[in-house]
């Protein structure tokens, strides 16, 4: 594909059904992000004729950094895609015998993947991923959380478990996927403030878009300036190759001063 002349009015149309947990088209991060790769290498009429040698050269970011496992989660999450029926399998091949080579043609089951919204409805059926926005991910579980909380209008509202549904993997994990998609500036986070009566914290809420100041829970901005402090701790230690503490409590902070045949160290 060439990503030079991708536009932002080209883009993927990402399906609400895509992160519908226990829904019948929720995709894993790595079935989004081959969902997304084939989605721009369709043909006009809406089709895809492709195979997994061919996948595995317009792959962005490969499944496995090692070559024979790439090619296996290919033609594992391929298959799971027809098998799901995000795609609907065209010519006479069994998926069960699917091999490098296997060309497959495809089309994408939209009647299905649009529920029973109508063409004004665009919104309620998928939300649109520029392919210049696509391009720039490098991570592919960052793209699919992008994903989630960007088709929600209004922010999303989550827990760590339930993300963990979403994501197809554990509380665990997910916890680690959403803080690096927050490092990478991918998420913003507005942290739920605790309720003193009940010793809870409120749900998080996650944005793609930066959030103003009007907007953020006291325990947001509590975390910003905690952030902030930190940052201008470790640039003094940096300048100084030392925290404002320790220089305070080593000799780096005295003078040596000759008085008569004896030579002192004066604090300054």
């Amino acid at each position: 594909m060439l990503e030079k002349n991708f536009s932002d009015s080209d883009f993927i149309m990402a399906y609400n059904k895509f992160s519908e947990v226990e829904g019948r088209f929720h995709l894993t991060p790595n079935e989004f992000y081959l969902y997304c790769t084939l989605f721009i290498d369709k043909r006009v009429d809406r089709t895809i004729t492709t195979a997994p040698c061919i996948i595995e050269e317009l792959l962005r970011v490969p499944f496995k950094k090692d070559v024979h496992d790439n090619k296996k989660v290919i033609i594992e999450t391929l298959t799971s895609l027809i098998d799901k029926e995000v795609f609907i399998l065209e010519n006479d091949v069994d998926v069960t015998e699917m091999k490098n080579t296997t060309v497959v043609q495809m089309s994408i089951n939209d009647i299905e993947l649009s529920g029973n919204y109508s063409e004004e409805q665009d919104w309620q059926r998928f939300r649109k991923i520029p392919y210049t926005t696509f391009s720039k991910f490098t991570n592919i579980n960052n793209l699919y959380i992008f994903y989630v909380v960007e088709r929600q209008i209004d922010g999303f509202k989550s827990a760590f478990t339930h993300w963990g549904k979403v994501l197809h993997c554990s509380t665990r994990t997910a916890r680690r996927w959403v803080e690096k998609a927050i490092k990478d500036g991918v998420l913003h986070r507005n942290s739920g403030d605790f309720q003193e009566d009940l010793k809870t914290q409120n749900i998080n809420w996650y944005y793609t878009h930066e959030i103003e100041e009007k907007d953020k829970t006291l325990r947001t901005r509590m975390n910003e300036k905690e952030k902030e402090q930190k940052q201008r701790e470790s640039e003094i230690k940096h300048g100084f190759g030392q925290t404002i503490d320790e220089h305070r409590n080593t000799k780096k902070n005295k003078i040596s001063v000759k008085i008569g045949n004896n030579e002192e160290e004066i604090p300054f």
